[in-house]
């Protein structure tokens, strides 16, 4: 109001409430009935300074300045207060010239003063809240925890693990800054470049940084669909993971055969690890996983049915000679259809206590990768075996040249459909039906007895 109308407005006041005070004059003066949303700011401003709140008055001061620029110096009624110009205005904010710290500063100092104002004149209230999902105080931990234990009950527990070494990082690195919490609106570019910075100073190498800073986007995209996290402060649009190409290493047919010929004790830790290697190799690269958990339940006639833990489809490869004489080593007549066919886990499990099981299977896992180690030194390998590398292995033997002249035609299947990589090849193969993979299985097996009958290796692809 300009400064004839306060006047004419007080007199008016002091007609209609005789002995009213300078306070209750200031207070109704001060609503922002008859106001637009910019004069409202600029009272606010001007009360902050009368009060000497400087910081307050500074910030509704930079609020006020950005607001009349991007208005071009035009007035803001409170219904043109949307959704959309919200986000507009949050768009201008975060310019070339602007912070982010500093346009969420002001996007918060604003959404204080329209929740003010609404409050003392509640017919100023919009329809939908202007300022929907820009309400920055929560928690980004909670909602990590929150969302951890959705992935429980959806039995996700890679995805559960991922999210808790992630939590255990974040809390690490908060730790450092005194902080024991991580509100929405301090995520931006430069936390993430801070946080990063961290994770090499662990040290983790270039890949499983990229592992947990994929999982910080995957929960903070899951808050912007929720609504908690506005897209337009989305930092990932300024930083970019990082991420190396690395080489998977795979045995050949020679160093496969070598592993079978060792001299191991029966019946001891590495001589179980041994088949259990050789075993995934010749199940058409079977995971770890499925492999301590399969059931005497999941071998039927010459072939297994299990579900892979990773995907949940089901998978049902023949059972070659070679795997079929592993079976056969562990056969009991006692044993029960719901017994582990490997000793690596107790037939006791609670297959109900999911997160029990996944602990085991996570401990197994590693003790094996110990053996394998050992394995691996005994052939003189130059690098680490692990059980993941069966898998690689198999593909490895299926896309030779030996599959390709035996019509196997997943040497003709990765070029025809531009597989870059083995791991696409290794998805496609888990999509065959069975007599498809039959076809598969048959050829490898053809390739592995050419092998043992020539002593040739023609396991490398073109």
């Amino acid at each position: 109001m300009k400064r004839e109308e306060i006047r004419l407005r007080i007199f008016e006041l002091e007609a209609e409430n005789p002995g009213i005070s300078a306070k209750e004059l200031k207070e109704i003066l001060n609503k922002p009935e008859g106001k637009s949303f910019l004069e409202y700011v600029r009272a606010q401003a001007r009360e902050a300074f009368e009060r000497r709140d400087l910081k307050r008055w500074e910030q509704i001061e930079q609020l006020e300045k950005r607001l009349v620029i991007y208005l071009q110096h035009k007035d803001l009624k409170f219904d043109e207060v949307d959704f959309r110009f919200v986000r507009a205005f949050m768009e201008f904010l975060i310019g070339p010239d602007e912070e982010e710290w500093t346009a969420r500063e002001m996007i918060a100092t604003m959404r204080d003063l329209y929740g003010q104002a609404v409050e003392e004149n509640p017919d100023q209230q919009q329809e939908d809240d202007p300022f929907f999902g820009l309400d920055l105080d929560h928690d980004f931990l909670k909602f990590i925890r929150d969302r951890m234990e959705q992935l429980l009950q959806e039995d996700r527990f890679r995805t559960y693990e991922r999210h808790r070494t992630l939590l255990k990082h974040l809390g690490d690195f908060l730790s450092e800054l005194d902080q024991d919490t991580l509100p929405f609106q301090n995520i931006n570019a430069r936390f993430l470049r801070q946080f990063e910075a961290y994770l090499i100073r662990v040290p983790l190498k270039v890949n499983s940084r990229h592992t947990y800073l994929k999982t910080f986007r995957t929960c903070l995209y899951e808050a912007i669909r929720e609504g908690l996290f506005p897209q337009e402060l989305n930092p990932f649009f300024k930083f970019k993971l990082k991420k190396e190409k690395v080489r998977k290493p795979k045995l050949s047919l020679q160093e496969i055969s070598q592993i079978e010929e060792l001299n191991l004790e029966p019946g001891s830790a590495i001589w179980h690890t041994r088949n259990a290697f050789l075993f995934m190799y010749y199940c058409a690269g079977m995971r770890v996983g499925d492999l301590l958990q399969l059931r005497w339940v999941n071998v039927h006639q010459g072939r297994l049915r299990y579900k892979m833990e990773k995907t949940g489809k089901e998978h049902g490869p023949k059972l070659i000679d070679p795997a079929m004489a592993i079976v056969n080593l562990y056969r009991n007549p006692l044993a029960r259809p719901n017994d582990f066919v490997f000793p690596f886990l107790s037939n006791e499990l609670d297959p109900a206590d999911v997160v029990l099981m996944k602990k085991q299977v996570s401990a197994k896992t590693a003790k094996l990768n110990e053996h394998l180690k050992t394995i691996g030194a005994m052939i003189g390998l130059s690098f680490r075996l692990t059980n993941h590398i069966a898998r690689h292995s198999f593909t490895k033997t299926v896309q030779s040249r030996d599959a390709k002249e035996l019509g196997i035609g997943v040497h003709d299947i990765q070029g025809a459909l531009a597989h870059s990589s083995v791991s696409i090849t290794e998805n496609y193969l888990e999509e065959l039906n069975d007599d498809q993979l039959d076809h598969v299985m048959n050829g490898f097996h053809e390739i592995l007895k050419r092998n043992k009958a020539t002593g040739s290796d023609e396991s490398d692809s073109d």
